[in-house]
C-alpha cells in the first residue's frame, strides 16, 4: 500500500513563513509529530495558536475538516499509515462522531456544516503511554442565528450535537447548564460552535457564544457562571456592530464539566480585519490593539513583532496536489483567557487557507 502525503509535509510548506519568535523549532516539530499520521487531504485550512507570553513556547494546532475529511475520518484510510493512529479510545470516538455525522439517517448534516479538530501539543514528557491524544471537536453550527429558533428548539439542537460528540446521553449537569447558557442568551447572540475537549485531563464541553452585545455581558456572565469584573477584558475585545450600532462581544467561550458543571475559566476572541491582511498590511485598530496587550505584559514586543510578520499570499506546490496552490495567511484572531486563579493570558491565531490556484473562492 503505498502512503499518503502526511499533514506534516504541509506545514512543512509552512515553516519558512512562521516566524520564529511565536513558532520556535522545537514547537514546529512537536506539531508536525501531533499530525504526521493524518493524509495532509483531510484539510485546506490551519490554525497554528501561539502563547504571546514569555513563559511558554507551545504551539498548538487546529484544522478545519469538511464533509470529505470527515469521511477520511470515518475510516481507517484517514491515517497515512497502518500503524499511526490516535490512542484507541479517541480514534474510535472520532471515526464514529464523523460516521454518525455523515450519515443521512442521523439528520446529523443538518445541524453540522463543518468540524475543527483542535490540537494541544504538550511538550513531550517521558514514559508516556504509547499512541497520540485525541483532539477536541468544535462542530460548525447551520443556522446558528437566534432569531432563526426558540430558546426550546435551540437548546434541543445544541443537546443533541453534544451527545453526537459524546457518543453516550448527556448528564443531568450538562443538560442543566446547556440550557441555562442558551435561554439566557439575548435574541441577537447566537451559539455558532459547539465543541467537546477530549484530550485534556477533564474532558469538558465548550459553548461558544457569537455577538453577546457588551453591555448584557456582564449580566450574562455572572448569571451563567457567576463570573464578575471582566469588565477590562470586554473591553479589549469588543467591536462595533456597523457604523454607529451597538459594541458587542465578537466570540464568548464557556466550558461545562460533566460532573461540577461551568467551570469559571473563559476565553473572549477578537478578530482581526482579514482582506488587508491578504496584501500583507494590518488593521489600525488591530495594531492598536496588540500594542495595548504589550503595555499590559500580555504579549511580549518580539512576538507582537512577529505577528506583523504573518499576514500576506504566496503560491506553493502542495504535497497532496498536482498544480500550484494560493496559500493565504492572516492573523485571525486573538484570544484572551481568563481564569480567576491565574489571571488572563492571551493568545494569537496564525491562519493558513489555501485552494488550487485555479479555483475561484
Amino acid at each position: 500500500m503505498i502512503a499518503m502525503p502526511s499533514l506534516a509535509r504541509t506545514l512543512d510548506v509552512m515553516r519558512p513563513f512562521l516566524p520564529h519568535a511565536l513558532v520556535s523549532a522545537d514547537a514546529f516539530e512537536r506539531a508536525c509529530a501531533a499530525v504526521e499520521h493524518l493524509q495532509a487531504r483531510i484539510t485546506d485550512g490551519i490554525y497554528f495558536e501561539c502563547r504571546l507570553h514569555d513563559r511558554s513556547s507551545r504551539v498548538d494546532l487546529v484544522i478545519i475538516v469538511r464533509e470529505q475529511g470527515g469521511a477520511l475520518l470515518s475510516t481507517p484510510t484517514a491515517s497515512t499509515s497502518s500503524d499511526a493512529r490516535h490512542a484507541d479510545d479517541g480514534w474510535h470516538r472520532l471515526a464514529a462522531f464523523c460516521r454518525r455525522w455523515l450519515t443521512s439517517e442521523t439528520r446529523l448534516r443538518d445541524l453540522i456544516d463543518h468540524i475543527w479538530l483542535e490540537y494541544d501539543v504538550e511538550p513531550r514528557q517521558p514514559d508516556t503511554q504509547a499512541g497520540r491524544p485525541a483532539p477536541g471537536v468544535f462542530c460548525r453550527l447551520r443556522a446558528p442565528h437566534r432569531r432563526a429558533h426558540s430558546p426550546r428548539e435551540l437548546c434541543r439542537r445544541t443537546l443533541r450535537v453534544v451527545e453526537a460528540l459524546k457518543g453516550r446521553p448527556a448528564s443531568r449537569v450538562v443538560r442543566d447548564c446547556l440550557s441555562a447558557s442558551v435561554a439566557r442568551l439575548p435574541k441577537e447572540a447566537a451559539v455558532p460552535y459547539i465543541g467537546f475537549m477530549t484530550g485534556r485531563r477533564t474532558p469538558t464541553i465548550r459553548v461558544c457564544v457569537a455577538k453577546l452585545a457588551a453591555a448584557d455581558a456582564g449580566t450574562y456572565l455572572a448569571a451563567t457562571i457567576g463570573s464578575r469584573n471582566l469588565a477590562d477584558i470586554t473591553s479589549q475585545a469588543m467591536l462595533p456592530d456597523g457604523v454607529g450600532g451597538p459594541w458587542y462581544v465578537p466570540m464568548l467561550h464557556i466550558d461545562i464539566d460533566e460532573r461540577r458543571g461551568f467551570l469559571p475559566r473563559i476565553g473572549i476572541e477578537r478578530p482581526f480585519t482579514w482582506i488587508c491582511q491578504l496584501t500583507g498590511a494590518t488593521g489600525v485598530a488591530e495594531l492598536d490593539l496588540l500594542d495595548a496587550l504589550v503595555a499590559r505584559d500580555l504579549c511580549t514586543r518580539a512576538k507582537r513583532d512577529a505577528l506583523l510578520t504573518w499576514p500576506g499570499r504566496s503560491v506553493a506546490m502542495m504535497p497532496h496536489e498536482l498544480g500550484w496552490s494560493v496559500i493565504e495567511r492572516r492573523i485571525n484572531h486573538v484570544k484572551f483567557v481568563h481564569d480567576p486563579d491565574s489571571g488572563t493570558e492571551a493568545k494569537g491565531y496564525l491562519f493558513a487557507r489555501y485552494y488550487r490556484r485555479r479555483e475561484r473562492r
